[in-house]
Protein backbone atom coordinates (compact mmCIF):
# COMPACT_ATOMS: atom_id res chain seq x y z
CA UNK A 1 0.00 0.00 0.00
CA UNK A 2 1.60 3.33 -1.02
CA UNK A 3 0.83 6.81 0.78
CA UNK A 4 -0.26 10.08 -0.40
CA UNK A 5 -0.32 13.80 1.24
CA UNK A 6 -3.42 15.64 0.00
CA UNK A 7 -1.78 18.65 1.43
CA UNK A 8 0.60 19.89 3.50
CA UNK A 9 -1.88 21.42 6.48
CA UNK A 10 -2.87 19.74 9.57
CA UNK A 11 -5.88 18.16 9.77
CA UNK A 12 -5.95 17.54 6.27
CA UNK A 13 -6.97 13.96 4.71
CA UNK A 14 -4.37 11.86 3.98
CA UNK A 15 -5.26 9.65 0.75
CA UNK A 16 -4.02 5.78 1.56
CA UNK A 17 -4.92 3.02 -1.53
CA UNK A 18 -5.40 0.16 1.22
CA UNK A 19 -5.96 -3.21 -0.38
CA UNK A 20 -9.93 -4.42 0.27
CA UNK A 21 -10.75 -5.80 3.53
CA UNK A 22 -13.94 -8.11 3.85
CA UNK A 23 -15.57 -6.14 6.47
CA UNK A 24 -18.76 -7.77 7.51
CA UNK A 25 -21.31 -6.98 10.36
CA UNK A 26 -22.40 -3.74 11.29
CA UNK A 27 -19.67 -1.81 10.10
CA UNK A 28 -20.58 -2.65 5.91
CA UNK A 29 -21.10 1.14 5.70
CA UNK A 30 -17.71 1.89 6.57
CA UNK A 31 -16.44 -0.69 3.84
CA UNK A 32 -17.12 2.08 0.74
CA UNK A 33 -14.74 4.66 2.83
CA UNK A 34 -11.75 1.87 3.33
CA UNK A 35 -11.70 1.01 -0.43
CA UNK A 36 -11.59 4.73 -1.21
CA UNK A 37 -8.92 5.08 1.41
CA UNK A 38 -9.94 8.02 3.12
CA UNK A 39 -8.57 7.85 6.78
CA UNK A 40 -10.56 10.77 7.47
CA UNK A 41 -14.30 9.11 5.99
CA UNK A 42 -13.57 6.19 7.99
CA UNK A 43 -13.09 8.83 11.49
CA UNK A 44 -15.70 11.00 10.41
CA UNK A 45 -18.49 8.36 9.64
CA UNK A 46 -18.77 7.47 12.87
CA UNK A 47 -16.36 4.15 12.86
CA UNK A 48 -14.73 3.97 16.00
CA UNK A 49 -12.10 1.35 17.21
CA UNK A 50 -13.53 -1.20 19.62
CA UNK A 51 -11.79 -1.77 22.45
CA UNK A 52 -12.21 -5.82 22.85
CA UNK A 53 -13.82 -8.59 20.88
CA UNK A 54 -17.36 -8.70 22.28
CA UNK A 55 -18.24 -12.14 23.49
CA UNK A 56 -22.08 -10.71 23.55
CA UNK A 57 -22.84 -10.86 19.96
CA UNK A 58 -21.99 -10.92 16.44
CA UNK A 59 -20.35 -7.19 16.75
CA UNK A 60 -16.95 -8.35 18.18
CA UNK A 61 -15.97 -9.98 15.05
CA UNK A 62 -16.76 -7.03 12.93
CA UNK A 63 -14.83 -4.38 15.52
CA UNK A 64 -12.04 -6.83 15.11
CA UNK A 65 -12.34 -6.48 11.55
CA UNK A 66 -12.18 -2.43 11.75
CA UNK A 67 -8.78 -3.27 14.00
CA UNK A 68 -7.17 -4.92 11.16
CA UNK A 69 -8.29 -2.48 8.55
CA UNK A 70 -7.26 0.35 10.57
CA UNK A 71 -3.60 -1.17 11.64
CA UNK A 72 -3.12 -2.43 7.72
CA UNK A 73 -3.84 1.72 7.14
CA UNK A 74 -1.70 2.81 10.20
CA UNK A 75 0.96 -0.01 8.97
CA UNK A 76 0.69 1.81 5.23
CA UNK A 77 1.22 5.29 6.96
CA UNK A 78 3.93 4.13 9.34
CA UNK A 79 5.99 2.52 5.58
CA UNK A 80 5.08 5.61 3.44
CA UNK A 81 6.28 7.74 5.83
CA UNK A 82 9.49 5.79 6.69
CA UNK A 83 10.24 5.91 2.37
CA UNK A 84 9.73 9.58 2.59
CA UNK A 85 12.32 9.98 5.72
CA UNK A 86 14.96 8.10 3.86
CA UNK A 87 14.41 9.51 0.52
CA UNK A 88 15.04 12.67 2.73
CA UNK A 89 18.21 11.40 4.54
CA UNK A 90 19.34 9.76 0.71
CA UNK A 91 18.45 13.73 -0.26
CA UNK A 92 20.50 15.49 2.82
CA UNK A 93 23.31 12.67 2.61
CA UNK A 94 23.87 13.73 -1.17
CA UNK A 95 23.54 17.22 -0.63
CA UNK A 96 26.21 16.97 2.64
CA UNK A 97 28.41 15.43 0.65
CA UNK A 98 28.43 17.58 -2.31
CA UNK A 99 29.20 20.83 0.13
CA UNK A 100 31.85 18.70 1.86
CA UNK A 101 33.24 18.27 -1.41
CA UNK A 102 32.69 21.55 -2.45
CA UNK A 103 34.40 23.14 0.53
CA UNK A 104 37.31 20.54 0.93
CA UNK A 105 37.82 22.10 -3.08
CA UNK A 106 37.37 25.37 -1.83
CA UNK A 107 40.21 25.05 0.98
CA UNK A 108 42.24 22.90 -1.64
CA UNK A 109 42.39 26.28 -4.19
CA UNK A 110 42.81 28.35 -0.85
CA UNK A 111 45.70 26.66 0.35
CA UNK A 112 47.59 26.10 -3.10
CA UNK A 113 47.14 30.32 -3.34
CA UNK A 114 48.82 30.48 0.00
CA UNK A 115 51.58 27.81 -0.99
CA UNK A 116 51.78 29.85 -4.19
CA UNK A 117 52.04 33.45 -2.81
CA UNK A 118 54.66 31.85 -0.02
CA UNK A 119 56.60 30.14 -2.55
CA UNK A 120 56.80 34.08 -4.60
CA UNK A 121 58.02 35.81 -0.97
CA UNK A 122 60.10 32.99 -0.51
CA UNK A 123 61.90 33.56 -3.83
CA UNK A 124 62.22 37.13 -3.51
CA UNK A 125 63.53 37.06 -0.12
CA UNK A 126 66.23 34.45 -1.28
CA UNK A 127 66.85 36.38 -4.06
CA UNK A 128 67.14 39.53 -1.61
CA UNK A 129 69.34 37.92 0.41
CA UNK A 130 71.54 36.58 -2.14
CA UNK A 131 72.31 40.66 -3.12
CA UNK A 132 72.62 41.53 0.45
CA UNK A 133 75.50 38.61 1.06
CA UNK A 134 77.27 39.87 -2.05
CA UNK A 135 76.98 43.36 -0.98
CA UNK A 136 78.25 42.37 2.63
CA UNK A 137 80.90 40.30 1.04
CA UNK A 138 82.29 43.88 -0.84
CA UNK A 139 81.91 45.82 2.12
CA UNK A 140 84.13 43.36 4.38
CA UNK A 141 86.21 43.19 1.68
CA UNK A 142 86.09 47.49 1.18
CA UNK A 143 86.73 47.50 5.12
CA UNK A 144 90.18 44.78 4.62
CA UNK A 145 91.24 46.83 2.28
CA UNK A 146 90.99 50.31 4.04
CA UNK A 147 92.44 48.44 7.66
CA UNK A 148 95.03 47.70 5.51
CA UNK A 149 96.04 51.26 3.92
CA UNK A 150 95.38 52.37 7.39
CA UNK A 151 98.25 50.42 9.10
CA UNK A 152 100.32 51.18 6.35
CA UNK A 153 99.85 54.56 6.83
CA UNK A 154 100.34 54.53 10.54
CA UNK A 155 103.81 52.39 9.62
CA UNK A 156 105.20 55.36 7.51
CA UNK A 157 103.76 57.77 10.25
CA UNK A 158 105.84 56.39 12.95
CA UNK A 159 108.57 56.21 10.24
CA UNK A 160 108.13 59.67 9.38
CA UNK A 161 108.44 60.43 13.38
CA UNK A 162 111.03 58.51 14.34
CA UNK A 163 113.13 60.11 11.28
CA UNK A 164 112.01 63.71 12.37
CA UNK A 165 113.04 62.67 15.86
CA UNK A 166 116.60 61.42 14.70
CA UNK A 167 116.54 64.89 12.69
CA UNK A 168 116.31 66.56 15.66
CA UNK A 169 118.50 65.24 18.03
CA UNK A 170 121.05 65.27 15.10
CA UNK A 171 120.36 69.02 14.77
CA UNK A 172 120.25 70.00 18.34
CA UNK A 173 123.92 67.93 18.69
CA UNK A 174 125.21 69.74 15.65
CA UNK A 175 124.10 73.26 16.73
CA UNK A 176 124.51 72.93 21.04
CA UNK A 177 128.09 73.27 20.25
CA UNK A 178 128.37 76.05 18.14
CA UNK A 179 125.38 77.68 20.35
CA UNK A 180 127.68 77.25 23.66
CA UNK A 181 130.64 79.00 21.36
CA UNK A 182 128.55 81.64 20.13
CA UNK A 183 127.23 82.16 23.87
CA UNK A 184 130.98 82.46 25.06
CA UNK A 185 131.88 84.87 22.56
CA UNK A 186 128.47 87.11 23.44
CA UNK A 187 130.47 86.31 26.92
CA UNK A 188 133.62 87.76 26.31
CA UNK A 189 132.42 90.89 24.28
Amino acid sequence: AAAMAGSSGIGSPIALEVPPIGIVGDNSHNLASARTGSLTALTRSGATTPRAPSTTGGAGASGATWVNARQVQESAIVAAVRRQLEAVEEKLTLQLARELTKVQKHGDRLRESGEARLDTKIGTVEQQQQRLERRLSEVCGNLRTLSEELQNQMRRAEQFDTRAWGWRQKLEDDLRPQLLELEQNCQQA
